[in-house]
């Protein structure tokens, strides 16, 4: 994970900048193991992403929640060690905005 740091930095500070938003981490894991196994897994590698954006860059925890996928969402087929390894993988995305569109931006069903 420590490769990750400098990444992560970069997210901590998009979301201090941006307190309006909310994010959802999912972890992921290739399909060697039984599937309880690679569940906790998942589990932990998105939430050692949270822990580190929360205890060490102190981003407050409601802000993010932390999914383990397990297997169920591979890139790929797992056929060969290197696209087993694109499968072992953690990703951050936008879950919500708290902050109001300005007027003008909004859809018609958000009037």
């Amino acid at each position: 994970m420590e490769r990750s740091f400098p990444a992560l930095d970069k997210l901590a500070e998009y979301l201090k900048e941006n307190a309006f938003i909310n994010i959802r981490i999912t972890g992921h894991t290739d399909n060697r193991g039984t599937p309880e196994i690679l569940q906790r897994l998942s589990d932990d590698r998105a939430k050692a992403v949270k822990d580190y954006l929360v205890y060490r860059r102190h981003i407050n925890p409601l802000r993010i929640e932390a999914l383990g996928m397990g297997a169920s969402q591979p890139v790929n087929d797992n056929s060969s060690e290197r696209l087993r390894e694109q499968n072992r993988r953690v990703e951050v995305e936008i879950s919500e905005i708290t902050k109001p569109l300005p007027l003008g931006m909004q859809g018609e069903g958000d009037k």
